[in-house]
């Protein structure tokens, strides 16, 4: 493990090592990979909404930033290769919410860290996966930092969440997130169809390991 942390292949979030940034890299010989399939929605979106864009992926219990446009603002709270805990703004919270119930359970348990006055409990974490379950979006305020929001959806492809793409701006900009929740959620559609065809089966999430203890 220490050897792969290392090479970069593990980075440790919340005291666990997990797979690094490495795993956004597109020079794998793979059929296409996501960032290639979910490029153009992400630009449409920066375009239509005239927001910041995230696209997320989980990797057992964190989450992992492929890409992002930046517009508006000009300010998201992830960075491509990043990897944040999954309960770190809508930008995480969609992949965790339609996780498996070990995994949420994981980070529920995990005492989630507080990045600001606004970030919640795991007791409120949990109510709030209930209601983006129940509502398919999420719309999160200063949970990691003050003074900025987020709108976040999960994309699905096969019957399971593939990634999930996010808005970010000021408060202010996203003060009625009505009709960004109308955009991410044709752009999720759109993009789930896509990558019902054309996606390589290696980005579906395995969480086998997620149980496994990082540190042995």
């Amino acid at each position: 493990m220490t050897s792969l942390k290392k090479a970069g292949y593990l980075a440790e979030v919340d005291h666990r090592l997990l797979p690094s940034g490495r795993l956004a890299d597109r020079s794998a010989d793979r059929p296409e990979h996501l960032l290639d399939l979910a490029g153009p929605t992400l630009n449409r979106l920066r375009r239509e909404s005239g927001l910041s864009v995230a696209l997320t992926v989980r990797v057992h219990t964190a989450a992992l930033c492929l890409d992002t446009r930046r517009s508006g603002s000009g300010y998201v709270a992830f960075h491509p290769g990043e990897i944040l805990p999954l309960h770190a703004g809508a930008s995480a919270t969609p992949l965790l919410a339609p996780a498996p119930e070990p995994v949420r359970r994981q980070v529920l348990n995990g005492r989630p860290q507080r990045f600001t006055a606004a970030t919640p409990a795991a007791d409120t974490l949990a109510t709030e996966l209930e209601t983006i379950r129940r509502q398919g979006h999420h719309v999160t305020r200063g949970w990691v930092t003050p003074g900025m929001a987020a709108v976040g959806v999960p994309v699905t492809a096969g019957g399971r969440c593939v990634c999930a793409l996010s808005l970010v701006g000021t408060d202010g900009e996203l003060a009625d997130p009505a009709e960004p929740i109308l955009l991410l959620r044709a752009a999720a559609d759109e993009l789930g169809k896509r990558l019902e065809h054309g996606l390589d089966p290696a980005w579906t999430t395995s969480d086998s390991d997620s149980q496994e203890d990082p540190h042995a």
